[in-house]
This record gives C-alpha cells, structure tokens and sequence, in this order.
C-alpha cells in the first residue's frame, strides 16, 4: 500500500511539473528593423552597436522603429508569414516566412524561417532554437542602394514568459 501511494505522489508531482511548464508558455515577439544607414565606418560601427545593444536587452534608445511587430502565442506549431513592403511600386518587400515549433520537452522552440529579409540579399533558410526569457538577434546581409547607404536588416525575437502574480493591482502601479 505505501508503494503505491509513493507510486502515486511520484506520478502526482511529475504531471503537476509537466502542467506547470504547459502554463509557463509565453509568446514569441517578432521584430523587424529595416534602416538606411550610411556607408561610412562610424555610422556603421553605430548601427552595429545598437544592434548589439538590442541583443543585449539594452532599450536605451529607441532610435528605429521594427517595420514589422508581431507576436505570436506558444504552445504549439505557430506560422509566420509577415511581409513588409519597403516603398512604392514594385519595390521589394521585407519577408518574415517560417514555422515555429515546440522542442522536445516543450520548454524551447525551433524557429525554421524559409524566407527571411529582403531577396536575393538573404532569402535562404536558417534556423534557431530558442528558450524562454531568451532574445536572439540576426544581423542580415547589408545591401549596397548607393555609394552613399547601406540597407540594414534586423530581425529581434524573444521569448517572453507570462508572469504570474497574486492578482492583486494598485491604480499606482506602473505598467
């Protein structure tokens, strides 16, 4: 008898542990950044740290806004299919192709993108695994417009946890 409750208290705080990590899910925040920035070795070096920046978590300047935002509930297989047109008439397009899906365990997700950034720049495949609390940042292939700009590509994910809180709120808290 007392096997079986041992048994059954073991199989109890293994499916409570598997449960938890299922309500743990967050989302996968998409953003993509398309700059213009010019071809000199100081503002190169600027973008380059802001990019590095950006990894970091560090949003201490907001000086570009992502030409794509998106965000994407966990929990499952997810498809991204986002495209941003970059001008008028027949310009190229920004292109954010691809399928996310839960690793083994469902902790981490696989993020394959088929299509990704401005063609035939960079529109090959690549792949990422990435785990909650994580951002990842790709530095896409720069583009030669003129001898005078370049044009960056940014793609920023991360993998935010919804936080769990006791339910009480303060019309003083801030947000």
């Amino acid at each position: 008898m007392r096997r079986v409750l041992e048994l059954f208290l073991i199989s109890a705080i293994v499916l409570g542990s598997a449960l938890g990590a299922q309500e743990e899910n967050g989302v996968l925040v998409l953003d993509v950044y398309s700059v213009n920035v010019p071809s000199d070795v100081i503002h190169e070096k600027g973008f380059a740290l802001w990019a590095k920046a950006l990894k970091g978590g560090e949003q201490s300047s907001h000086e570009y806004v992502p030409v794509i935002h998106a965000v994407y509930r966990l929990g499952g297989a997810v498809y991204i299919d986002k495209h941003y047109k970059t001008g008028e008439g027949n310009e190229e397009q920004i292109s954010v192709v691809g399928r996310v899906n839960p690793e083994q365990g469902g902790v981490e997700y696989r993020v394959e993108f088929s299509e990704l950034g401005r063609p035939p720049a960079y529109d090959g495949k690549t792949a990422l695994t990435i785990g909650p609390r994580e951002r990842r940042v790709l530095v896409l292939p720069a583009i030669e417009l003129d001898s005078a700009k370049k044009l960056q590509t940014v793609v920023a994910l991360q993998y935010r946890v919804d936080e769990k809180d006791n339910g009480l709120k303060s019309k003083f808290e801030i947000k």
